[in-house]
Parts: structure tokens; sequence; C-alpha cells
């Protein structure tokens, strides 16, 4: 189903600091205190310096002190989705780095990126800022990529690929949100022209959706696709012919001077009916994801995606009752969700607030009311097992936490007054004084 995860290919990524000079070669010989063998080569024309890395377990990782390192664009940070608005300004300090190369991957795309963090890790020690992904484009704070390489589980598919919001006239309110990444790997990067505010930010879930879709191969030119039930059919669009074919002020909205926003790429857009569906008229973006998305739709996932999130959170529960236990003197709701059998012979997938997490249980209360569990009804309390666990999340005002999404958290630490501030205007709001 995933044959696009199984592929060799070398993959890159670099460590970002501050100023304008160089880190030398002999500033990372604290890595072999970690078991990291060394083997430093002179500088030439295009680098000060380049040294190979050979670790036990994780192979050989080549790293370049390049010469003239092109500043990273500005406005490429601004756009990004991950990163805060302290994140955006520190950014700034950027000024130098090195590349890690990994030219021998194991062959799985999740498994081979979180070995290139854990090089990028080591060499960013307690000087560098960020790390890059050269392949999704993605940026890791120092922060999130601690919380990735704290557990054992491969990446998830929202971590090779990155997200950009085109701002209209506020930043809250973006023309144009598309990805970066996918395209890479040979599927296609998608585009959402007017996105509504569920997909730009309010429910990750959904461009998670629709990039799993397009890594089955359920995403190309031409191909319709529901993400979500009812009412959220879409058709892919090549998109240079959209920029052909789309009503001026549409195509203008993703008016740039490249081409990487051209090539293995789609825009998605309401499915046109009649004989020829796809020449009857000009495209036009998706209605449906440029409109209020109800909280009641059904995001679709493939069983084949579903179980590879549900592992994903099985493995990250330790930083589920982190979080849950930093973040409970806010009393922020935590939740799992936890699948059990049905009586016809299916499987139900359950929302529960969490209590405590103690071994290989959960200390839960079941929310919703079960549709063909015979003996379980909400408001029932008990032990359920984290081999059950398909997905997780702590509640906040800053967004979800989540085992694929961690950026509410780093906001929320980032502005501990104003989180304090909102939690006492809540208060307030509620006691009606």
């Amino acid at each position: 189903m995933f044959s696009l995860f199984k592929q060799k290919r070398p993959i890159a990524g670099s460590v970002l600091y501050r100023g304008t000079m160089s880190p030398r070669a002999e500033e990372y010989a604290f890595l072999r205190k970690k078991g990291i063998e060394i083997d430093v080569s002179p500088g030439d024309d295009q680098a000060y310096w380049s040294m190979t890395l050979r670790h036990p377990k994780l192979g050989d990782a080549k790293v370049a002190a390049f010469r003239d390192m092109p500043p990273y664009p500005q406005w490429e940070i601004q756009m990004s989705q991950g990163l805060t608005a302290a994140e955006k300004e520190e950014f700034s300090a950027v000024g130098v780095g090195v590349t890690v190369f990994i030219e021998n991957p194991v062959g799985h795309v999740l498994k081979d990126r979180k070995r290139l963090l854990c090089f990028l890790r080591w060499l960013m020690a307690d000087d560098g800022l960020f790390v890059t992904d050269h392949t999704s484009t993605l940026i890791w704070p120092r922060e999130s990529l601690d919380e990735e390489l704290s557990h054992g589980a491969d990446l998830d598919v929202s971590q090779i690929y990155c997200t950009h919001g085109v701002a209209g006239e506020t930043e809250s309110d973006p023309t144009w949100y598309h990805t970066h990444g996918l395209g890479e790997i040979g599927a296609f990067d998608f585009d959402v022209i007017s996105p509504s505010e569920e997909v730009f930010g309010g429910r990750g879930d959904l461009d998670r959706a629709i990039a799993f879709a397009s890594i089955e191969g359920l995403i190309k030119p031409g191909a319709s696709f529901t993400c979500f039930e009812p009412g959220g059919e879409v058709m892919a669009v090549d998109a240079a012919e959209f920029d052909r074919r789309a009503s001026p002020a549409h195509a203008a909205v993703r008016a740039m001077d490249d081409d990487s926003h051209q090539v293995n790429r789609v825009v998605l857009c309401d499915r046109n009916r009649g004989l020829l569906p796809f020449f009857s008229k000009r495209p036009r973006p998706s209605s449906a994801l440029s409109s209020e998305i109800p909280e009641s739709v059904a995001v679709q996932f493939s069983t084949p995606a579903t179980e590879l999130m549900s592992e994903r959170a099985r493995k990250t529960v330790g930083v589920f009752n982190t979080l849950r236990q930093e973040f409970e003197k806010y009393e922020f709701p935590a939740i799992a969700k936890i699948c059990y059998p049905t009586q016809s012979g299916g499987n139900e997938h359950l929302w529960f607030s969490v209590h405590g997490i103690d071994g290989d249980t959960i200390d839960a209360t079941l929310e919703n009311e079960p549709f063909d569990i015979p003996g379980m009804k909400a408001g029932d309390r008990g032990r359920h097992p984290i081999e059950k666990l398909t997905d997780w999340a702590v509640l906040t005002p800053a967004g979800q936490i989540s085992p694929r999404a961690g950026k509410a958290a780093r906001l929320l630490r980032q502005n501990p007054d104003k989180l304090e501030q909102m939690l006492d205007a809540m208060r307030r709001s509620e006691s009606g004084s």
C-alpha cells in the first residue's frame, strides 16, 4: 500500500547556527564520546572541511561546511505553519550551517528521515538553533526535535512534508495553503485555494488524510477523492493545467516567480460533472475545503494509514503521559482513542477522558456512546490496555497536542503570561462575573 515509503534515496539536512562564522571541524570532537568515529578531510573550493561520521547502529553520515551557504528565504519562514511566532523571530539570527548527507539509507522514508534527525541533533549540540530536512524543507526547532527523538516510533507522515500558508489580508486569513515534500518522494503535493480555518489550522488530520491518499496513489491529476464524509469529495487538477484554465482571479492566487509550485503538484478542486467532466468547465477551487467543515464529519483514512497512526500513538504514550502531567494544573482535557471489537465483527474507535497511565494500562472514562459494543456505555470508567490505543491528544486553547503535532505545547511554554490571562478570562466568563 505504501510502496513510496520503501525507497533508497540519498537524504540530506542542515544544522543552522547564529552568526556568520562557520564552525570548525575540531569543534565536533565531542561526538567521539557518543561512540561516533570521526574521519576529517581537508577543505576544497566548495567546503571549508568535510568529515565522515560512523555510528555502530545508525551507520555512516557525511558532513560538510560549505563556503557559500545561501541565506534561508525569510518569506519561506513566515509562511511556515510548523513554527511559532517566537521561533520565526529567532530564525532571523541564522547565518551559517553544516550539511549532513546520508548516502546509504535503509530503504524506508519514515525510518531514514529519523536516522537523519539523530545525526543532525548530535551535531546541533548546545549551539545550533534549528535543523532542516532538505527533502521536505521542514524546519525542526530544538524542543520539537528533542521530543521526537525521545521515543522509538518512526516519523509520522506529517513530518516528511511541510505546509505553507500564503497570507491574505491578515496572516490568519490565508489565500493559499500548500505542501512541499510529497512530490520529492514520487507522490503529489497539493494546494488548497482560500482554505477554511479547519484546513488551515484547526484540523491537522485533514491534510494528513490527503497526504496519505497522495502517497497511496489516490491523489493524481484528474482523479477524484473523498477526504471526509459527508460532502468532502474533491478532484485533483494538475497545477500547471489549473494555472492555464482556471479563472484569472483563481490562477493569480498561485502566482510565483519560480517553478517549485508546478511540478508533481495538484490543486484540489470541485469535481466537475457531465460527459467530459475534466474538460467541461474551468477548474474551480474546492468549495468543500473553503467552507466551514462541521465537527461531525468523518475524515477518511485507509486501514493501513490507521494502523501506522495507531502504532505511533502506542509508541509515544510516554510523551502523552509527560504532556498530560505538565498541563494537568490547567485542567486541559487529556483524551485517548481506544479500539474495541464490535458485536458485528468490526471495530469502533472510542474516545476516553484519561485520568492516569500506569504500566501497560490507561485509567479512563468513556466519552461517546458505542454503536455496536454491548456492555459499554458513555460514562463507564475502567482500565484499558495500551495495546488497544490508536490515538491520543491534549486539548488546549492554543490547539491540539497529539502524536504528530507539538506546536501548541511549545506555544504555551513560550507564552505563560498570555496563557494565564486567557485562562482567567475563561474562568470569569464561565462564572458569569
